[in-house]
C-alpha cells in the first residue's frame, strides 16, 4: 500500500514538473484581450451574469477597462421573483512585474423587479 501511493506521489509531481501552468518568463510583453465575453458565478449579481468586457485602451503601466452584464438573481425566498440584474463596472489595470497586474475599479449593479404573477381559482 505504501508502495502504491509512493508511485502516485511521484507519478503527480513529474506531471507537474513536465506540465506547467505558467508561460515562460520571456512572454512577459502579454497584452490584455480588447474583448471578452465570460460567464461570472457569485460575483456581481449574487447568482450568476453573463459580461462583456471592453478594453477602452491601454499603455505601456495602465489600461482602461468597462464591462456590462446580464443576469439573474432570486434574493426572496418567500415569494417567487424574478430579479434581472446588470452589473456595470470600469476598472484600471496597473501593470507590475512581468504578467502581474493590480485591478482597482469601481461598479454599479442596476436591479429589475419581475415578480411572478400567481393566480388562485376557486371552483
Amino acid at each position: 500500500m505504501k508502495k502504491k501511493t509512493l508511485i502516485l506521489i511521484t507519478a503527480l509531481i513529474l506531471t507537474m514538473l513536465l506540465c506547467p501552468g505558467q508561460e515562460p518568463d520571456h512572454l512577459s510583453d502579454y497584452k490584455i484581450p480588447n474583448n471578452s465575453i465570460y460567464l461570472e458565478i457569485f460575483g456581481s449579481s449574487l447568482l450568476y451574469s453573463f459580461n462583456y468586457e471592453r478594453n477602452i485602451f491601454e499603455t505601456e503601466w495602465v489600461g482602461m477597462l468597462v464591462r456590462v452584464g446580464a443576469g439573474y438573481a432570486d434574493i426572496s425566498f418567500s415569494q417567487p421573483e424574478r430579479d434581472y440584474v446588470f452589473p456595470v463596472t470600469f476598472s484600471l489595470l496597473f501593470r507590475g512585474y512581468k504578467r502581474l497586474y493590480l485591478e482597482v475599479g469601481s461598479g454599479l449593479t442596476f436591479k429589475r423587479d419581475g415578480k411572478a404573477e400567481t393566480s388562485i381559482r376557486s371552483l
